[in-house]
């Protein structure tokens, strides 16, 4: 692993991002458990109780809570902004995303209006403390840098997705008269998907790319302008849906165009990497970048929403995160674990390998229980009996396989900070 030009010294607390870690699995859980009871309904249209609650479960309950630790971990690391005091911080924040997502999938089932609303209100106050905490650090860096750029840009993306959100659920509540709602929805998923998540994968897979897998640097070139472009392009296409569709379908398509041009240049890299050893995790980014691919070429040929949403919801959303978790889960771990070792000047036992955390094995496992998942849920879309069920059982089976890898990973972390602790105290008692 190369971390050159980290500022690891930076690093917060480990409980910090595990807590949005180790939650993220437990909703993708839910997510399975709900296709496992009301699968062919989910599959019937997107527009129903079941589809809508499987969708946010899916991108706040998992995939935001992952990219919010993430993001914790990497603003200090990466770029130098710092979020003050952030374990408290993080812990307001981890809990309004989780009773909010909670509370709104359950305002989906149940049609409650009050379950939606408060859902909402519990969501709007985690994402915009978060934006203002993390978009603050973020403006106190100095320089142009392209990843900082790039986050920025994704926060600001994560707001406009959060307020659409809000509108939609008042809209839902019946407090709110709103004409052309698909259209709002389809603006609203567009800036959650391309982004605030299509934003920052831009900024953070260029940087975790070389460090991770030893790739070359993403071309400067591309890394100066593709996140501004995919914001502006996003933009107008909201804008001009309104008053010309013909224009909006010419400028999504450009907007398309640059994501197919981000994931194969990246791909590409990842092909011609440095150190072509096998990973398991490289099996994840692969499968996420196609179904990147798969699903932006589907949304340009006007599929139905039900493939979009099997290539990047249950696709790229799912994989690229997965994939990420076994990389730097065991690095925080491994790392901490050493500033332990450190202090306590216990250098007699030797640390654990990063693979001793996680191994490559129990991550093969569980890449291939997800990929057993997302085949049935792709035969699921023409015969949803029994393939959604199946799918649904499948996706528990690799969501409970990934927790357990999560904390399995935990447990070894506590268990070596103890041996420290414990050997730490016996020499003060000599001393």
């Amino acid at each position: 692993m190369n971390t050159g030009g980290l500022s690891l010294d930076q690093a917060p607390p480990l409980g910090v991002p595990l807590r949005f870690f180790v939650t993220a699995p437990l909703f993708l859980a839910l997510a399975a458990l709900l296709l496992l009871v009301r699968g062919p309904e989910v599959f019937a249209s997107r527009w129903t109780p079941a589809a809508l609650a499987v969708t946010h479960l899916i991108t706040i309950g998992f995939l935001a809570q992952i990219m919010i630790g993430a993001l914790l971990q990497l603003l200090p690391v990466l770029v130098g902004a710092k979020v003050p005091a952030v374990s408290g911080f993080a812990a307001m924040v981890h809990s309004a995303l989780t009773i909010g997502a909670v509370m709104l999938a359950g305002g989906f089932l149940s049609g409650q209006a009050g379950a939606l609303a408060l859902g909402a209100g519990f969501l709007g106050l985690g994402f915009l403390a978060f934006i203002a905490a993390a978009g603050a650090a973020l403006w106190r860096v100095p320089g142009a840098r392209h990843t900082a750029w790039a986050m920025r840009l994704a926060l600001a993306a994560l707001l406009v997705t959060a307020v659409l959100g809000g509108v939609l659920v008042w809209a839902m509540t019946g407090e709110l008269r709103l004409a052309g709602f698909q259209r709002w929805v389809d603006v609203h998923l567009a800036w959650g998907l391309a982004g605030w998540g299509g934003l920052l994968l831009i900024g953070v897979a260029s940087e975790l790319a070389p460090m991770f897998y030893m790739t070359q640097r993403y071309p400067a070139a591309l890394r100066g302008w593709l996140a501004p472009a995919g914001f502006a392009l996003l933009a107008l296409w909201s804008l001009l849906g309104v008053f010309d569709a013909r224009a909006s379908a010419a400028v999504g398509f450009l907007l398309g165009a640059l994501f197919l041009l981000f994931v194969g240049v990246l791909q590409w890299l990842l092909a011609r990497r440095k150190r072509p050893v096998k990973d398991a995790t490289l099996f994840f980014v692969g499968f996420a970048n196609l179904t990147l691919a798969l699903g932006v070429l589907a949304w340009l040929a006007g599929a139905s929403g039900i493939w979009i949403g099997l290539f990047l919801l249950a696709g790229t959303a799912l994989a690229f995160p997965m994939g990420m978790l076994y990389k730097i889960v065991p690095f925080l771990c491994w790392f901490h674990l050493q500033g332990i070792q450190l202090r306590s000047e216990l250098f007699d036992r030797p640390l654990p390998w990063m693979k001793g955390f996680i191994s490559e094995a129990q991550a093969r496992w569980q890449f291939a229980s997800f990929i057993a998942a997302w085949l049935a849920l792709a035969l699921a879309v023409p015969w949803p009996e029994p393939f959604a069920r199946i799918g649904g059982g499948l996706l528990l089976l690799s969501a409970l396989f990934f927790l357990a890898n999560l904390l399995g990973a935990v447990r070894r972390f506590r268990r070596e900070a103890a041996w420290f602790e414990r050997q730490g105290a016996a020499q003060s008692v000599d001393g």
